[in-house]
């Protein structure tokens, strides 16, 4: 999608879904189905920015994950701080 990182390449998105269960399930693909290849994977992408669908789209899964209570926007800042402590010497006992 245009403007944001995807973690995985083309290619290596084709490789993960014929690999794994849990993409194939999450794109609805069967087991030995017809998968797309990275060059169909690049070309709908470029056909959704091109036809100016991938924000669109980027926002609409937003607002899914917001009505769901995945993404809250909510949450605190917590500072932390690096401090030097005295080292502990233990002892044996034989």
């Amino acid at each position: 999608m245009r403007g944001y990182q995807s973690y995985l390449s083309d290619m290596a998105a084709e490789f993960h879904i014929n690999d794994s269960l849990s993409y194939m399930r999450f794109l609805s693909l069967e087991v030995g189905g017809k998968v797309p290849d990275g060059n169909t994977i690049w070309d709908f992408k470029e056909a959704l920015k091109e036809h100016e669908v991938d924000r669109k789209l980027f926002d609409l899964f937003n607002e899914k994950l917001e009505a769901q209570g995945i993404i809250t926007h909510k949450g605190s800042i917590i500072d932390a701080a690096f401090v030097t402590t005295p080292v502990r010497h233990t002892i044996t006992m034989p």
